[in-house]
């Protein structure tokens, strides 16, 4: 399994050896990933394994790209963050897009009614966290009832995100399996797993 260790690589170990504090290793890696994200730095290539290496490059690859095809700042932070929920919380497309501010039990927790109407909660990174709050500031529509909305001010369509991401993929020439669904089986759910 993969851990960060702080000082700018992550450790594989055994997951025997985990003493309960995964989901803190998770959020290093994040908060690191967030460094890579929000001031463009190289730290990306700082990371030993390649697997792991080629995942974080092509997820900061794509947010690089999802910024780029987005046509001004609250679309751009919009689709990141929404791109990001569904990477690092495993959240369905459908879900993501339902969220209003009442699922937010705090700024870190989440309750999402999921297929069969099952409730869970998930916990969001602290990437995350700072991103939806930056998101909310800039929209020019009003975020209370409805969290993702359309640049018309409606709920955002998941038809208009998976074309963003299908148009994403190509141009940076990943797989035709990268889609809004398979966010969900990324990173975050292998690191948890011991991937």
């Amino acid at each position: 399994c993969a851990i960060y260790n702080g000082n700018n690589k992550l450790e594989f170990k055994d997951r025997k050896e985990f003493t309960g504090s995964v989901l803190k290793q998770v959020n290093d890696t994040f908060e690191y990933l967030k460094n890579a994200i929000l001031y463009s730095t190289n730290y990306i290539s700082n990371i030993g394994n390649f697997d792991v290496q080629t995942k974080i490059n092509n997820v900061f690859k794509m947010v690089q790209c999802i910024k780029e095809f987005s046509k001004n700042e609250w679309e751009r932070k919009r689709d990141v963050v929404l791109f990001l929920l569904l990477y690092c919380c495993g959240l369905r497309i459908s879900e993501a897009l339902s969220l209003k501010n009442s699922d937010f039990i705090s700024k870190d927790k989440i309750k999402v009614l999921g297929k069969g109407k099952k409730e869970r909660i998930l916990y969001i990174l602290p990437l995350v966290v700072d991103l939806i709050e930056d998101y909310k500031k800039i929209c020019p529509y009003n975020t209370n009832k409805m969290l993702f909305l359309s640049k018309t001010g409606k709920k955002y369509s998941a038809t208009v995100f998976e074309k963003l991401i299908q148009n994403v993929r190509i141009g940076l020439n990943l797989p035709d399996n990268i889609t809004p669904h398979s966010l969900r089986h990324s990173f975050a759910t292998e690191l948890l797993s011991g991937g």
